[in-house]
């Protein structure tokens, strides 16, 4: 048997209690996000969409740039496929984007990538602002990593921080609450994605001045990396580009383009030389791969006129001439042939069904002779405005409830009585149950709809409410609010038929 002094059994014990503390440590994390009350947002939604849609899609990946320089509806429009937007900041390693995509994309998908600068040449795998946030709104990214990556990425946030967090109460909730909670972020997605958002940027008023005052000239914030690393393609963009190429063999077709600049002195500074050089030498970098970089550098390069809060995001206005640019670049491109095969509407109905069966799945069944004020409780299902403390406005010329019942304590049918409120003028809705017409009623005030058992199949109650005449209060000259209301809806309550 072999035998060991002190200092090796020393040795041994400190090295199997650091793996076992780095293990621990792993795992509380890991507990740690589990646990985190969920929130929605960009990243939430962005990954909800790769998740629950189905193939073939359309898929745009990458960074801010490509958040800001696409419209999915224009894609959807002339392509007849489903298109998602999934680009959100180049803080994110492309690494982990592409892990993503290896669990969620399948055969069929097409995937767009505006391959950023960054992306060239970046020397680390990620940036101190994806360590900073990863407790927060970036927190989903890490469970796309492997072991080591997970591990690098805890040796790089400071421990306090964690620790503050996993101390504050408010970070977490009960595992019922984080079922409501899920429930709640899931309708209001899926409302997002029928009300056609694809995850593209809003583009609201900002400010550039201050901006502008720091970074005067444009090629120095652009090319801040490549000036202080220069250029040359990394061992990471290497690695990156045989992943990808290991996403082909899945069945994943890319597409690769150039970033979008926005600025009257963009690619004419003193090392513009070094720039399309550069250029020339990643177009041909990516066609030893395979690939063929679609567009080019100065037709992607806006006045500033054009310009929203960088010099890597362009307006709306510019978003919509890139996209239609795009577009007759890809039609012109090798890569038509990906869209030989059009989809069509049922793409787009098989796709609301997958999110309608995903929401089903989390419903439990309500109490009948009890009011549920909608203000409280997770009802809605789409063509709702946000949630007010009196209740809900419909939005758009549809909106409807789901929910569940125990159709076992129901004989002949139920009551369903509506509590509610009329925009504007008192028109007729027409209401619809499980798909059958059950009549036209003014919803003002408390209204009784008797809905038969045979309306019930399997449980699962779907409202639909088909409004008319609707009108916005701006439209109306009451106020600046533009959305087009109709239904105040304020609760429900279902009381059985007597026997």
């Amino acid at each position: 048997m072999l035998k060991l002094n002190k200092e090796k059994k020393f040795l041994l014990f400190l090295i199997v209690g650091l793996v076992i503390c780095i293990i621990s440590y792993m795992r509380l994390f890991q507990i740690f996000l589990d646990k985190e009350k969920d929130v929605s947002n960009l990243y939430t939604y962005k990954n909800f969409l790769l998740k629950y849609t189905k193939s073939p899609r359309l898929i745009i990946e990458g960074g801010s740039n490509g958040h800001h320089s696409m419209d999915s509806l224009m894609f959807e429009k002339e392509f007849k496929m489903p298109t998602i937007n999934l680009a959100d900041n180049i803080a994110v390693p492309l690494k982990l984007k592409l892990t993503r995509l290896q669990k969620y994309a399948t055969k069929g998908d097409i995937v767009i990538i505006p391959l950023g600068w960054h992306y060239f040449t970046a020397q680390n795998t990620s940036s101190s602002y994806f360590y900073e946030h990863i407790l927060g709104g970036l927190k989903s990214y890490y469970t796309y990593t492997d072991t080591f990556d997970k591990f690098n990425i805890l040796t790089h946030i400071q421990f306090s921080k964690f620790l503050y967090k996993l101390l504050d109460s408010n970070y977490f909730t009960s595992n019922r609450e984080k079922k409501l909670n899920k429930l709640e972020i899931l309708m209001n997605h899926i409302n997002k994605f029928k009300n056609n958002d694809r995850g593209d940027y809003y583009h609201g008023e900002v400010s550039i001045d201050n901006f502008l005052k720091k970074n005067p000239i444009c090629d120095d914030y652009i090319f801040i990396r490549q000036i202080k690393n220069g250029f040359k393609v990394s061992n990471i963009f290497k690695q990156n580009m045989n992943f990808i190429k290991k996403l082909e063999k899945k069945g994943v077709k890319f597409i690769f383009t150039w970033p979008v600049v926005v600025g009257d002195d963009c690619y004419k500074s003193n090392f513009s030389n070094q720039i399309y050089s550069f250029r020339d030498n990643m177009a041909k970098y990516l066609n030893d791969y395979g690939f063929t970089l679609i567009g080019d550098i100065d037709k992607n390069n806006f006045p500033k006129k054009y310009i929203y809060d960088t010099y890597a995001h362009i307006n709306s206005e510019a978003r919509d001439i890139r996209t239609k640019k795009l577009i007759e670049d890809i039609k012109n491109s090798p890569y038509n042939r990906f869209f030989t095969n059009k989809g069509n509407s049922i793409e787009f109905k098989n796709n609301l069904n997958t999110l309608y069966s995903t929401l089903v799945e989390f419903l439990k069944p309500i109490k009948f002779d009890k009011e549920y004020l909608v203000s409280n409780n997770n009802l809605l299902y789409i063509g709702w405005c946000n949630k007010e403390n009196w209740g809900v406005w419909s939005e758009g010329s549809r909106s409807e409830l789901v929910f569940k019942i125990d159709k076992k304590k129901i004989d002949k049918g139920f009551n369903l009585i509506i509590d509610s409120q009329i925009f504007a003028s008192k028109d007729a809705t027409e209401i619809v149950v499980n798909g059958k017409k059950i009549g036209l009623y003014i919803l003002d005030g408390k209204n009784t709809i008797k809905i038969d058992k045979e309306l019930i199949e399997n449980d699962i109650i779907r409202v639909e409410f088909h409004h008319q005449n609707i009108k916005s209060p701006k439209e109306l000259g009451i106020n600046i609010d533009n959305r087009k209301i109709k239904l105040g809806l304020k609760s429900i309550k279902l009381t059985a038929f007597k026997k």
